[in-house]
């Protein structure tokens, strides 16, 4: 294994390895057996799945449960090779033999449990910010561009390899393999080119000190010793198996086996399910599906408590369980009891280490949902009961309390971030991957050409920006000299419209269409916005009222009630952090049917750091199944194309397929409502996304409407829309008009074109944030779109 530094994975021991590989038996009845036993056994989907490829693979029992994972191969239309994870590669050749498959199956296994004494293959890892130009300059010609999880083969040192595009530090890391014999001249080629840019080799506990940072659950505990179905597989298992080695450990303590399964949400991987074929489980994960239970999430450890585990060796009797560095665990199955301050059981902790980037102890969690909220504070019990089992790993030790705070997962911002950009051509350059490379991103939306010439704008301050500063006057609106004693923070180039900000003409009819139906928002505490929408805004026009932490109920039905008199349409927040129990939410919900007639809403989570009550998400709203039993016909449910900033996405697209449930088992109708963006690539993006999913409810765009810059701006990375005011750095009409107080026309036009190149985006209309400048939005509204 090869490591970079101290921030690259702890990439590739020597794995197992089981290749079911041509039969002698004849070509044309053996080519269809491997692919029917791999699509019987495996919940992932062969669509798409060439040479070329790998992908996870994951196998579940006829109860749902998962018996395990790894990483899959496609070499050939019928030929693939299964690496690591013993307890799936053994299920694997078990239905191979007993399933009447005309295939033949080589295994490779683990050197400690390799009877032949020999290997097949060798495996390194390379992982690491230079470890994409290491690749280069290491292999034998051009290096191929390799998409993530991608395959190339390749030459180093005269030997033939395979390389798979596969890293866990968050760096463009490769994975190795070839046969066995060449791996001592690849090693010492990788080492040769390695020693300039700093390349260090890591061992087994540096593969093993990833999971935290990268959040890959490995090895979950076999689901196979209590099934009744899986009766004959046990018994076909040798007792030397590596099922009946694995060792549980933790505080988490229970005389049923059953509550050590997991299930892929438990996981994260049910991305990886498809329900396109048949295979074993597919009946129980489809009911599992429509209410799974728990999540994955990273807890990070209470840094005093931390301390108080360590001091405990200087104190008399025995200490708490000692925290090794960097991986903690003391079992392969590490089981470590999350609780609630009431003491319920809130998740199961996994997987602990110390991470050396973050400078913290994180550990994975598969969490309850209701738990998962990123930011809670919950409690760990750290050690085993009765000072320890008989593991001889484990001295004897004191239990303790830790504290933890539930994060995301994967936890590292590099891994989040670089995990699936492609490597070779982009690192070679020295420059960025194109977002056309990232997995799954399509390509960066074709701008609308305009005639216009070059200006550059004097330098901005953005914190302290009171108006736009333009170096070039001829073709500005509006031009203000710049000051010497103006702060200069970054320097930014724009392109300016010869027709000037004023002529809309130029915009397509598709803008106005967007424009048609939109929406606007406010607060009750803005009694002079209140009183301008009465004035103002076309009857029938939906005005959400936003519902803060300090907002009075009564005042928020008492605005709602006076929109529904004047002719609109008042679409409140409900706000779950703000409401304590089922009786405040009965009673709220009858107050805006009474006063308001409210047949519509937005239910959220909200902004408070702790709940009010029992309410932490609105998917809690949504279950308690009173929504329509009020008279509400119709939810919002919030959506954020950027990502959120405290919620992982694998939660958001799990909670919202909850919500769509719900609500169509309420008879509920559905509208995805977004948080503004500055970019229209992500805005289309994540329409693409959901129709993916087979979501088909409509998506409505939200914007900034124009109001104050440095207001516009505090909100912008306070939502989580940083990534869209990096991007105004790059994009001149864009950053002129937004910044320069005007709602953004370019950007509207390219969802507009988009939505109408694409009707299957279902974007279906525009939705204004106001800021306290509901005139400004209105004003722009009726001029562009009525």
């Amino acid at each position: 294994m090869l490591e970079l530094d101290r921030r690259a994975a702890r990439l590739a021991q020597r794995r197992n390895l089981v290749r079911p590989v041509a039969s002698h038996a004849g070509a044309v009845s053996a080519r269809p057996g491997r692919h029917r036993l791999l699509k019987g056994v495996g919940v992932n989907s062969f669509e798409n799945f060439v040479p070329g490829k790998a992908k996870q693979f994951i196998a579940c029992n006829h109860e749902g449960y998962v018996i395990g994972e790894t990483l899959m191969y496609c070499h050939g239309e019928q030929d693939f090779e299964l690496v690591s994870g013993m307890p799936l590669l053994n299920w694997v050749e078990y239905n191979a033999r007993t399933g009447g498959f005309d295939v033949a199956i080589e295994r490779d296994n683990h050197t400690a449990g390799n009877p032949s004494g020999k290997r097949v293959k060798f495996r390194f890892g390379i992982d690491g910010p230079n470890a994409g130009k290491i690749f280069a300059e290491a292999i034998e010609g051009e290096a191929p561009e390799i998409k993530f999880f991608g395959t190339a083969k390749i030459r180093i040192a005269g030997c033939e390899a395979m390389a798979l595009r596969h890293g866990m530090a968050g760096h463009q890391g490769v994975e190795l393999s070839g046969r066995y014999e060449d791996g001592a001249a690849v090693r010492a080629a990788l080492l040769d080119v390695g020693r300039k840019h700093g390349l260090r080799q890591g061992g087994t506990l540096a593969y093993f000190s990833t999971p935290s940072e990268s959040g890959w659950m490995a090895s979950p505990f076999p689901a196979i010793f209590t099934s009744e179905k899986l009766e004959a597989y046990r018994r076909w298992l040798p007792a030397s198996a590596w099922e009946a080695s694995a060792q549980l450990g933790g505080s988490f303590v229970s005389n049923r086996l059953e509550d050590y399964d997991v299930t892929p949400w438990d996981l994260a991987v049910d991305r990886r399910m498809n329900f396109d074929h048949d295979f074993v489980g597919r009946a129980a994960l489809e009911k599992m599906a429509e209410q799974p239970k728990r999540t994955r999430r990273t807890l990070i450890w209470n840094k005093e408590d931390v301390s108080r585990i360590f001091n405990s060796l200087q104190e008399p009797g025995p200490a708490f369980r000692l925290l090794r560095t960097p991986c903690s665990s003391y079992a392969y199955q590490q089981y470590d009891a999350v609780r609630r301050p009431d003491g319920a059981l809130a998740g199961l902790s996994t997987f602990v280490g110390y991470s050396a980037n973050e400078a913290k102890f994180l550990s994975l969690a598969m969490m309850n949902l209701e738990d998962a909220e990123i930011g809670a504070e919950l409690t760990l019990t750290w050690g085993e009961t009765d000072g320890g089992s008989r593991k001889p790993q484990v001295e004897r030790h004191r239990q303790t309390e830790v504290r933890v705070t539930v994060a995301p997962a994967s936890y590292a911002e590099a891994v989040r971030k670089m995990k699936y950009a492609a490597v070779a051509s982009a690192t070679r350059a020295g420059r960025p991957p194109s977002p056309g490379l990232i997995r799954g991103g399509p390509l960066p939306l074709r701008r609308r050409r305009r005639r216009r010439p070059r200006a550059t704008w004097s330098s901005i301050d953005i914190k302290d920006l009171k108006a736009p500063v333009f170096a070039c006057r001829k073709y500005c609106a509006r031009a203000v000299p710049a000051s010497p004693r103006q702060k200069v923070e970054f320097q930014m180039r724009f392109e300016t419209d010869v027709q000037g900000a004023a002529d809309h003409g130029a915009y397509t009819g598709a803008l106005k269409t967007l424009l048609g139906g939109y929406s606007v928002e406010l607060t009750a505490a803005d009694k002079r916005s209140v009183d301008l929408a009465l004035d103002i805004l076309p009857k029938g026009t939906e005005v959400f009222v936003a519902a803060l932490p300090n907002s009075k109920v009564a005042d928020v039905v008492a605005t709602a009630a006076r929109l529904r008199r004047a002719g609109l349409t008042p679409v409140p927040h409900i706000v779950a952090r703000n409401i304590t129990d089922q009786r405040a939410l009965r009673s709220l919900l009858a107050q805006f049917a009474a006063e308001a007639d409210i047949d519509r809403c937005l239910a959220i989570g909200g902004d408070r750091d702790r709940p009010a009550g029992e309410y932490s998400s609105s998917l809690q709203l949504l279950q308690t199944g009173l929504m329509h039993q009020f008279g509400i016909r119709e939810i919002f449910i919030a959506c954020y194309p950027e990502g959120h900033p405290k919620i992982a996405d694998e939660c958001l697209k799990d909670t919202r397929s909850r919500k769509l449930a719900i609500a169509a088992r309420d008879g509920l109708k559905v509208t995805l409502l977004s948080q503004f963006c500055f970019d229209a690539n992500p805005i289309v993006r994540f329409a693409e996304t959901i129709r993916q999913e087979s979501v088909t409810a409509p998506y409505r765009v939200g914007v900034a409407g124009p109001t104050n810059r440095a207001l516009l701006l505090k909100f912008a990375l306070i939502c989580g829309v940083g990534n869209s005011v990096r991007l105004l750095k790059g994009h001149g009409d864009l950053a002129a008009k937004t910044l320069s107080g005007e709602t953004p026309e370019a950007l509207l036009t390219e969802v507009a074109d988009a939505a109408a190149a694409n009707p299957a985006l279902g974007i279906s209309g525009i939705h204004f944030f106001t800021f306290g400048s509901l005139a400004k939005s209105v004003q722009w509204a009726e001029q562009y779109g009525r």
